[in-house]
């Protein structure tokens, strides 16, 4: 058996999109909350605080961290650059130490009446040494502007 339908039922529908942001729900589901169960709006008002509250402590808690990684960062570059001038300082004091002993040395060595080879070996071999350091310390930049003032001069 065959039906034939000739004229269609219509139906009419919306559909309707409410988007809502923020912690609080709109008033009107607030209010029928509250028709469902006395006293809700007030429970999700307290629960909202409290849920603030909790984040802008693990905030500042965050901040505070960030805050105390970046002061703990700034000493330990401060103590490092502080040691580097350290053990600089300590090196020249050694290499100035080792400098005036070959003098000394040279100079005994020549009271005793050694060859004079002893003598230039104590004394230029440490002197060569010395001016490659100041030279590696100074560079090649502190030599090129002394040698460019004395062209201006000229």
């Amino acid at each position: 058996m065959q039906q034939t339908i000739t004229s269609p039922e219509q139906h009419d529908s919306s559909l309707v999109f409410q988007q809502t942001s923020g912690p609080l729900p709109p008033p009107a589901d607030m209010q029928r909350y509250n028709d469902v169960l006395p006293g809700a709006a007030e429970r999700i008002f307290a629960l909202c605080e409290q849920e603030t509250r909790h984040r802008q402590e693990m905030e500042r808690g965050a901040q505070l961290a960030q805050i105390t990684v970046l002061q703990k960062q700034q000493e330990f570059g401060e103590r490092q650059a502080q040691m580097s001038y350290d053990t600089t300082r300590l090196g020249q004091k050694f290499g100035f130490v080792a400098y005036i002993a070959c003098i000394v040395g040279a100079a005994y060595v020549a009271h005793i009446g050694s060859d004079w080879q002893a003598v230039a070996a104590l004394v230029g071999i440490p002197s060569i040494g010395m001016a490659a350091i100041v030279y590696a310390f100074l560079g090649k930049s502190f030599f090129r502007k002394s040698h460019d003032a004395k062209d201006e001069v000229t």
